[in-house]
């Protein structure tokens, strides 16, 4: 279902964007 692939796509989005902000945040904290 073409739907629920794109429900999937927009989570990984959100968990990539949630990586990123980890992975930045972790950088300024040295």
């Amino acid at each position: 279902d073409p739907k629920i692939q794109e429900e999937l796509n927009k989570l990984y989005e959100a968990l990539d964007d949630q990586n990123d902000v980890e992975e930045i945040y972790s950088n300024t904290a040295d």
